[in-house]
């Protein structure tokens, strides 16, 4: 079984310019016959989603409210996925289209998936209904580079995923986050991989590589971090993180010879075992 996340990086002004590219990217990846694609700022044209559906793979999209970022999960044929709904998971509400949630009905075992994505902001959960108890702000610690004590997006979209956790759950996407180099705030990423670790969650990718590896190239030329992570309940940490996640050779080798019309986000590759 094989899956792969990538933040196809076509919102906002970059969407005309970068979906014929990722198009391409698409399918040449429909070579490795993915069973799950976890993708994020995605386009609705043809030019990118056509080449998934057009191959036979069912989308499942974030819900509503829809923002311009719109994130969803692609099955492929066999793949039986059923939407999470709000009454299941009351939170949805509030990430709206940067959270695709579902069951994955036929993985021989329950298992949650979701395809994730933050804005990189300070949270407004008052303003967008959070439904909860808020979970509790970072500190930064002193001469924190972010504002000390204060939820951003992120920390509302891991508390969500602590939520689902415990029957089986794989949640991969764009969160923003460099888990233990946010350099220059090094204690920043470090205090949301120990309150990911609080709620039951593995990451997995970092299990895999034993440190981070770059996902996210800016292409002002600033330093190259990882902002892709899959997370996983311990339920699902056997059958992920074992060793076979890679960064997408191809996409890197075509950034780095200066193709700009890829998303800046890598592609990440990795393998989900179930009994289909």
């Amino acid at each position: 079984m094989l899956a792969v996340t990538v933040n196809v990086g076509c919102g906002g002004p970059h969407l005309l310019r970068r979906a014929p590219a990722m198009a391409v990217w698409a399918r040449e990846a429909l070579g490795r016959e993915p069973g799950l694609v976890f993708a994020q700022e995605v386009p609705t044209s043809p030019e990118w989603l056509g080449v998934w559906t057009g191959a036979g793979y069912t989308p499942v999209w974030g819900g509503l409210p829809v923002w311009r970022p719109r994130s969803v999960l692609l099955a492929a044929p066999g793949i039986v996925l059923e939407p999470m709904t709000r009454a299941e998971c009351p939170s949805l509400s509030y990430h709206g289209s940067y959270v695709a949630a579902a069951h994955w009905v036929n993985a021989g075992r329950p298992v949650t998936v979701a395809s994730v994505h933050t804005a990189p902001d300070p949270a407004e959960p008052e303003q967008y209904g959070w439904p909860h108890d808020l979970p509790a702000p970072r500190d930064g610690g002193p001469g924190s580079t972010y504002p000390r004590r204060r939820l951003w997006d992120s920390d509302l979209l891991l508390a969500t995923l602590a939520g689902l956790a415990g029957d089986g759950l794989v949640a991969a996407g764009d969160f923003n986050e460099c888990l233990t180099d946010h350099a220059p705030d090094v204690s920043w990423g470090r205090e949301y991989r120990e309150h990911a670790a609080e709620a039951g969650l593995v990451d997995a990718l970092l299990e895999s590589w034993g440190a981070e590896r770059a996902t996210r190239f800016p292409p002002s030329g600033a330093r190259p971090v990882q902002m892709d992570h899959v997370l996983v309940d311990s339920v699902m940490a056997p059958r992920v993180a074992h060793g076979h996640a890679s960064v997408d050779a191809g996409w890197a080798q075509r950034h780095v010879d200066g193709n700009d019309g890829l998303s800046d986000h890598a592609p990440v590759w990795f393998d989900i075992t179930v009994d289909v």
